[in-house]
């Protein structure tokens, strides 16, 4: 009978030669955006080592810029001081996943990554090696805009917008004029003198969305562009909004005519500056300071999150290039049971991002004397060593 132990010695030795000829995954000279090799995903630059100001970061027009931010910048400054800490505190967790199993327990309770113990280490399951590429891509894009670099496939060389408010836009008919990129209505027929005797209408140039009823077109002067919403009022005290950040505009359906355009934009309802002193109260997002927050430990998850946190929220839509982000679970309990089931949307859910990085914040920064905490399933506190020792990680 043939032995086919020659061949298998000569195989084995050829793959060990290859491996032991491999670059070391974990060198930083290796990473090229968020990929790494094996699927390995480190988050390039994940440190934002000073909190930008509004200013850097952001265009928020002048005093006079109707619905602009400028009245509000000190508290956006403030803000921006938290969020680099929430963010700072979720990408050191990522990074330390390999090694620290309070680290790998957050993602798993809020981004359902999986886990297993091989060959002397943790690694991720090869099932969630794609939703590990995804978080590392959404954190660093967020780390991108917070360190100075704008957004990643962004329309224009400008700093993404944000307003405070709904002043910023007003309601226009269909029939009304449209404008172009420099705010001029745009004409459609001269006569022999050349006098403009009609015009482009906007419900012409965008004919789908003007046919259904529920469409509101709105008119953003400051960005000589307009926006579609299915609603009446952009900041309905009676609905509750805290924030919006809207997608990329829409553009004219004939092609010899331009209107204006945007790129993703977010504004900020009065409910983020003042959630409990609304015509519809929430205590969500409404804790003063994140250092007031590390006071409420033993709360629930939700319970602990500052104003900053929806400035945070919106980061995630704003910096989603794929325009895929949506809020499919916004409260908490939702938020956990999806990433328990399993749903790869939670990645693509900013509120995700914000109790993972609440989270993760809370456990590297234990009151003085105080055991360390973590959050996991449903937002609940557990004492970190317990946590850890009933999941049977080290």
């Amino acid at each position: 009978m043939f032995s086919y132990k020659p061949v298998l010695l000569l195989l084995f030795s050829l793959f060990s030669l290859c491996i032991a000829n491999l670059p070391d995954y974990r060198d930083a000279s290796l990473l090229n955006s968020t990929r790494t090799l094996f699927g390995r995903v480190e988050i390039s630059n994940p440190t934002v080592p000073v909190a930008p100001l509004t200013t850097n970061i952001f265009s928020i027009g002048s005093a006079s810029t109707a619905g602009g931010c400028y009245s509000q910048t000190e508290t956006i400054d403030d803000w921006l001081q938290e969020v680099v800490k929430l963010h700072n505190a979720v990408t050191k967790a990522y990074a330390n996943s390999y090694d620290d199993a309070g680290s790998r327990l957050l993602f798993t309770a809020w981004m359902s990554i999986q886990w297993v113990y091989e060959y002397g280490e943790y690694d991720r399951e090869f099932s969630s090696e794609s939703l590990w590429e995804k978080t590392g891509e959404r954190l660093a894009a967020v780390s991108q805009l917070l360190n100075g670099g704008g957004l990643v496939d962004s329309l224009t060389s400008a700093a993404p917008w944000i307003f405070c408010g709904d002043a910023f836009a007003s309601k226009v008919p269909w029939d009304q004029p449209a404008k172009d990129r420099n705010g001029v209505e745009i004409a459609k027929e001269e006569d022999e003198t050349g006098t403009i005797t009609d015009y482009w209408t906007l419900g012409s140039l965008l004919p789908t969305l003007a046919a259904q009823s529920i469409n509101v077109a709105y008119y953003i002067d400051a960005l000589k562009s307009y926006m579609v919403e299915s609603k009446p009022a952009l900041c309905d005290p009676n609905v509750g909004p805290y924030a919006v950040t809207s997608r990329r505009s829409y553009t004219s359906t004939v092609q010899s005519v331009s209107i204006g355009t945007h790129d993703r934009f977010a504004y900020f309802c009065p409910r983020t500056f003042d959630p409990t002193g609304q015509a519809k109260p929430s205590d969500l997002h409404s804790v003063s300071s994140l250092s007031t927050s590390i006071t409420l430990i033993g709360q629930d998850l939700d319970r602990l999150l500052p104003l900053s946190a929806t400035l945070y929220h919106e980061l995630f839509h704003i910096t989603d290039s794929d325009e895929s982000t949506r809020d499919p679970f916004y409260n908490l309990g939702a938020a956990s049971s999806a990433s328990l089931a399993g749903n790869s949307d939670v990645i693509n859910n900013p509120e995700s991002y914000v109790y993972l990085a609440m989270a993760a914040y809370v456990y590297q920064n234990p009151p003085a004397g105080a055991d360390a905490t973590l959050y996991l399933e449903a937002g609940l506190p557990q004492k970190a060593t317990d946590a850890i020792k009933n999941a049977g990680q080290v």
